[in-house]
């Protein structure tokens, strides 16, 4: 009951918005709403995974807009004339995927460098604003040694998180 529950708020939330979204790039209400109610009963179907949906409106929203990018792809792909409107998003398709995965990447990077320790957080978040170790160490209050030791560590740590492998087993063991 907790997750028809669930679904049905967030279709009350988000049916017509998305619908809204998915118009717009394929050009047709009655397409647009297909697609919209395809995502809506996928995630019906994976409701046994709802807990790792941290964000249920950004998750719909690219879901919906890479299934009306995939429509319109397909359907350039069988010999169905395009029209200027869908020929048109489907060039910015490229350019706005690019941002959307930069966008997603960065958001990414900030969420695993706010899990380091206060210290090793502040000073990458300094070294990204593009300060120089000479500089970060001033702000910290701390030698550049241990700006570099400091840096060198995080970026071991973002590493181990982002690739799932812990660095310490692949040092020898007198370092």
């Amino acid at each position: 009951m907790k997750h028809t529950a669930w679904l049905e708020e967030l279709l009350r939330k988000y049916y017509a918005r998305m619908c809204a979204v998915s118009c717009e790039i394929v050009g047709s209400l009655e397409t647009a709403e297909d697609i919209v109610q395809d995502v809506f009963v996928k995630l019906w179907d994976r409701r046994g995974q709802w807990d790792g949906i941290a964000s249920p409106e950004d998750y719909i929203y690219m879901a919906v807009r890479n299934r009306s990018l995939n429509f319109l792809r397909n359907r350039s792909h069988t010999g169905v004339p395009l029209s200027g409107r869908e020929a048109a998003a489907l060039e910015e398709t490229a350019e706005i995927s690019a941002k959307l995965i930069e966008q997603d990447l960065n958001h990414l990077l900030m969420s695993a460098i706010s899990r380091l320790p206060q210290k090793s957080a502040r000073l990458m978040f300094l070294f990204l604003e593009g300060l120089g170790n000479n500089e970060i160490a001033a702000e910290l209050g701390v030698s550049v040694n241990t700006v570099k030791t400091l840096k060198y560590a995080s970026i071991r740590r973002l590493r181990q998180y982002f690739l799932g492998i812990d660095y310490d087993d692949l040092l020898p063991p007198d370092i």
